[in-house]
């Protein structure tokens, strides 16, 4: 009997009617232009704090200059510094670390005939330059080859728009050189 008492219990407690997260979110909607407005107004109010902040601090300053406790301005400023020194030899490291590995990865790009040359430079825009140039210099070869093609690209007709029988007959004759040392 007990046990029909506690099955019914949980049937019950499992039929309750499960929300559905879609309507949850419609409950919760903002317009955005109400949500803009808000967070605007927060901004502002950020900054008024801010604002009010510096203003206590410069006159808890002055209070501390006027009771002649310079002891206590000076204390604060070296605690800034010591601060301001971490954080500036943690940035430095960092960008250390970041141009010995961009410099490293520039001279990898040039050819190691030509690499001890240029080790010594140390900036980094003219050592990109300089391998922007070594890859443009890569490719510079590839229009002159021997059995190079001087026709027009191909739209249409190319040799109806040649005046002369002997631009024609150059042009063709080109493409026929062309195709026949492509053969062998």
């Amino acid at each position: 009997m007990s046990e029909e008492i506690q099955n019914t219990a949980v049937e019950e407690a499992v039929k309750e009617p499960q929300v559905n997260k879609d309507e949850k979110k419609l409950d919760q909607a903002v317009p955005y232009s109400r949500f803009n407005e808000v967070v605007k107004e927060r901004n502002e109010l950020k900054s008024k704090m801010e604002n009010i902040n510096l203003e206590q601090e410069e006159q808890r300053k002055k209070v501390l200059e006027e009771q002649g406790e310079y002891k206590t301005l000076l204390s604060e400023e070296q605690n800034k510094n010591a601060e301001l020194s971490k954080q500036f030899d943690e940035i430095s490291t960092a960008f250390n670390g970041y141009v010995t590995e961009e410099r490293n990865a520039l001279l990898n790009q040039i050819p190691e005939s030509k690499r001890e040359k240029f080790e010594k430079v140390e900036d980094l825009t003219l050592l990109r330059t300089i391998t922007e140039e070594f890859n443009q210099k890569a490719g510079v070869n590839v229009g002159n080859v021997e059995n190079q093609v001087n026709v027009q690209k191909f739209k249409g007709n190319p040799f109806g728009k040649m005046d002369s029988n002997t631009d024609r007959r150059k042009g063709h004759k080109d493409l026929l050189s062309h195709y026949l040392k492509k053969k062998r």
